[in-house]
Parts: C-alpha cells; sequence; structure tokens
C-alpha cells in the first residue's frame, strides 16, 4: 500500500464497520482495540485517535446500524409501500446478516451482553429496539380495517413478538446451520400481514 492510498482510507469508517462485523460474529466483549487494528492494518494506539475507549467505538457502531437500519424503512415508508412489502423488506434486513457471513443481528448480539454493556451502549441498544417497536406499530395499525370486527390487538406486544420472533429465527437458524430454517419461521408469523 502506498502513501497515496493510506490518505485516501477512511480510517473512522474501516473501524465502524470493523467493530460491528466482530461483534455480529463475536459479541462486544470478545475483541479487544488489538484485534480490529490487525484487521485494519493499524496500530492500535491510532484507534484512540478516533474513539478514545472501546465505549466510544461501540456506541459509534450501534448508532450508525441503527441509523441506517431505520433509514432503509423511513425510505420504504416514503416510497409508499404496503404494508407486507415493508414488513417482507424488515425481515429481509435480519435475513441479510444471517446470510452474509452467517451473523446475527448487531443489537440483538449486543441485547444479550447488556447487562455488561457500557451505558451509552446499552441506551443505543435500547433506543433501536424502541424504533423498531414504534416502526412495526405504526405498519401494523395501517393493515387494521378500520370497519373490523374483530377485537383491537396490543399492537405493541405484537410488535416486540414480531422482532422476538426475528431474533430467535436468527439464532436457531444460526444453531443448526440451515437459512432454511429461518424463512419458515419467519413465513408463520408474517402470514396474517400478507396482501
Amino acid at each position: 500500500m502506498n502513501e497515496s492510498d493510506i490518505v485516501m482510507r477512511n480510517i473512522k469508517a474501516e473501524l465502524i464497520k470493523t467493530a460491528q462485523d466482530m461483534i455480529q460474529k463475536f459479541g462486544y466483549n470478545a475483541f479487544s482495540y488489538r484485534d480490529i487494528a490487525n484487521e485494519v492494518g493499524i496500530k492500535s494506539a491510532s484507534i484512540h485517535y478516533h474513539f478514545p475507549s472501546k465505549a466510544d467505538l461501540g456506541e459509534a457502531v450501534a448508532a450508525d446500524y441503527r441509523k441506517k437500519f431505520m433509514g432503509t424503512l423511513k425510505e420504504a415508508d416514503e416510497q409508499g409501500k404496503t404494508t407486507s412489502e415493508l414488513l417482507i423488506l424488515y425481515v429481509s434486513l435480519f435475513k441479510q446478516a444471517l446470510i452474509e457471513d452467517n451473523k446475527m443481528c448487531l443489537c440483538g448480539m449486543l441485547s444479550a451482553e447488556i447487562s455488561s454493556l457500557p451505558k451509552q451502549i446499552a441506551a443505543e441498544t435500547k433506543l433501536f429496539f424502541h424504533e423498531n417497536q414504534n416502526w412495526l406499530v405504526s405498519v401494523m395499525l395501517r393493515h387494521v380495517k378500520p370497519s373490523s370486527s374483530a377485537p383491537m390487538t396490543d399492537f405493541k406486544t405484537e410488535a416486540a413478538l414480531f422482532v422476538a420472533s426475528l431474533e430467535g429465527a436468527l439464532i436457531v437458524a444460526k444453531g443448526l446451520g440451515d437459512v432454511d430454517v429461518f424463512n419458515k419461521i419467519t413465513e408463520k408469523f408474517l402470514s396474517p400481514y400478507l396482501d
């Protein structure tokens, strides 16, 4: 690598991407700055220039993931997609991590470690789930017909169940090494919302 290549690199973005990959594969507590430095090809002391502590890096990773995830959903919403199209997209965002490198949802991995996470990372993780739950409630409410005589569903619980099912489907599919298990599980809870 020549000097101009080093100047052109966005080291901060590389650090975030590498840390995200490590968290999704191994968890937050399973890597060090040295691991990231080796992967990126810099000295571990150089990471401190961008992120003074591992907690700062973890917070940046979780915030970046949350913003991109929710940005994708917002963009789809603005395109006027149907409830079923939106929910299929939502499921595909989780499935994408599984298909690409057999990874888990970043915030699902962080949530499993939440009692040992620094406060700012735990807060970002909780915000991810709150924003997801609120988005799902808004999408599910669109599916309800105003003249329906069916009892009003507790959509907040329904949304939490939807997310929990996706996170669980990832764990089971990864544990079995079978993406088709994820597909079968998600088809079951998607079916009531398909047009």
